[in-house]
């Protein structure tokens, strides 16, 4: 990304993933993405969070694990928080009560906006959200609680170990 050569490319391969998950092609959208994430290791553009939050959408929770595993600590809600959902639907509560914990240390406001049935929206930001901030908790709510919503036990869990 930071060779302006290369954006052109970068960006045409982000589209054809956007054109390939909304034509249904899972595996080869999330292909696109591993290409682009292989192309920029250090992932300027958030690359991981569409692809972590498509590994979950698709029920895909060991590979959601591995990518989590490249990032750890990272300050975008969808690996720290897409970490904890995997780890539960893998049956690992324990260690998924852990990771909780730490994602709650950096992002405390995650929960609150995903245990919320209804909340108010924040003011966003135009350029990005503020990293543990309200924007950020509920673009997070906006792209995945409908997933944890899903996970039978999930959120009255979280509520638990959050309580």
């Amino acid at each position: 990304w930071s060779d302006e050569r290369t954006r052109p490319m970068l960006r045409m391969l982000f589209r054809l993933y956007l054109l390939r998950a909304e034509s249904g092609e899972r595996r080869a959208a999330a292909d696109v993405l591993e290409r682009l994430l292989a192309l920029n290791p250090r992932d300027n553009h958030g690359i991981r969070a569409e692809l972590m939050n498509h590994y979950l959408r698709g029920g895909e929770d060991a590979k959601a694990l591995e990518l989590a595993d490249q990032f750890p600590t990272d300050v975008l809600a969808d690996l720290a928080y897409g970490e904890v959902l995997a780890l539960y639907r893998l049956g690992q509560q324990d260690r998924a009560a852990h990771v909780l914990h730490d994602a709650v240390g950096r992002l405390p406001r995650i929960p609150r906006f995903l245990l919320r049935k209804r909340i108010k929206r924040p003011t966003l930001s135009p350029g990005g959200f503020t990293p543990g901030g309200e924007d950020q908790a509920w673009l997070y709510r906006e792209a995945m609680r409908d997933v944890w919503e899903a996970e039978p036990g999930l959120l009255a869990w979280m509520k638990k170990q959050t309580a």
